[in-house]
């Protein structure tokens, strides 16, 4: 039995009508990542005499699991950022962003190539999620290419969970048009559960030993890698 996550808004909610609920990050792939070739050099494996082949990161399992795990939240419409005059403007009668008190980030690191946080994306569907499952909003992964940063957050949404708002910086320098549709953050429901850290002598016992090196390409794919399924509504 699938496990569930709600995205809900208020059905009598204005914003229902502009705004889209988060989608999958399955389906966000971004361009830079479609159009990578599998192949750093050339258009072809090629393999040196060390044995390494000359795949990109197109050909890594587990960077695609982090760009694609759960679910995606998007602007629900064009948002302009000029950062030299401070100004910020959107095309909805719906508010992306809301101004955030300046002095609840103050006192963390800068993100470096970024400014302050003073302004805050809106959460318009807040996720609900079974007993004893939370979630983790972070920085859409390996996102390399996007203008605004966001701190991570836990959320205990099976407790109790609403519209909120979460901090972003943005590139310095900006100056343009942020377009509907630009992936702003990601979410991840997991498991809650009691962990204890061990350093044990003896390396512990898996199911597959670790003998990448007997293939050239594919290895942790056919022995290792399990399959994470995120779906839409059923």
């Amino acid at each position: 039995m699938p496990k569930k996550i709600l995205f809900w808004i208020d059905s009598k909610s204005p914003e229902k009508h502009f705004v889209d609920p988060p989608s999958l990050a399955k389906k966000e792939i971004p361009k830079y990542y479609s159009e990578m070739p599998r192949y750093s050099k050339g258009t072809e494996l090629t393999v040196d005499n060390d044995g390494s082949a000359n795949l990109s990161v197109k050909a890594c399992i587990p960077f695609y699991d982090a760009l694609t795990a759960g679910y995606i939240v998007k602007l629900h419409c064009d948002l302009f950022i000029d950062l030299e005059d401070e100004s910020v403007k959107w095309t909805s009668n719906t508010p992306p962003v809301v101004a955030r008190a300046e002095g609840l980030f103050n006192n963390i690191p800068a993100v470096p190539g970024y400014k302050n946080f003073k302004l805050a994306f809106t959460i318009f569907y807040p996720c609900f999620l079974p007993k004893g499952y939370s979630a983790l909003i972070t920085q859409p992964m390996n996102r390399f290419d996007l203008p605004t940063y966001i701190p991570s957050a836990i959320v205990d949404a099976d407790i109790s969970n609403g519209s909120g708002v979460v901090p972003f910086s943005v590139k310095e320098g900006f100056k343009g048009i942020i377009p509907a549709g630009t992936p702003i953050m990601q979410i991840i429901p997991f498991k809650r559960d009691t962990w204890v850290m061990e350093v044990p002598r003896e390396k512990p016992k898996t199911k597959v030993n670790w003998t990448p090196l007997n293939k050239i390409s594919g290895w942790y794919k056919l022995n290792v890698w399990q399959r994470k399924e995120w779906n839409g509504c059923l």
